[in-house]
């Protein structure tokens, strides 16, 4: 049995796995990067930062589960990471259940930067 090897590094073979698999560009490493750059800007109400309540007995529900509380708060898993690190949590499972308030992404200033990194990231490759 042969093992296929992708180079993960370009978007060229990377955009047919990210497809295939569901995976949003955010879940690159390299953009990753990035976004952890713009992360005050995402907190800022200004930029459609939304700060939402959560009933104590969703909260508690979703305990070590915050990506299950982001489907039921029917928000995009192409959002899941970044309204991970806009709670300042590392890992869905650091989700407490203790928490009263979270943080949303704003969905138009997100697709703007996420459209500029793309931009970024082709130019890079046709150098």
């Amino acid at each position: 049995m042969t093992e296929t090897v992708l180079d993960l590094t370009t978007p060229t073979e990377l955009e047919p796995l990210m497809i295939q698999q569901h995976l949003s560009l955010a879940d690159r490493a390299d953009v990753r990067v990035m976004l952890e750059y713009h992360m005050p800007f995402f907190l800022l109400p200004d930029n459609g930062a939304r700060t939402v309540e959560i009933e104590a007995g969703e909260s508690i529900r979703y305990e070590g589960d915050f990506y299950g509380l982001m489907r039921f708060m029917n928000e995009s898993p192409d959002h899941d990471w970044v309204n991970l690190r806009m709670n300042h949590l590392n890992n869905p499972v650091d989700f407490l259940g203790t928490e009263t308030t979270i943080y949303l992404i704003g969905k138009e200033y997100y697709g703007s930067v996420l459209s500029q990194i793309k931009t970024l990231l082709q130019k890079q490759v046709k150098k």
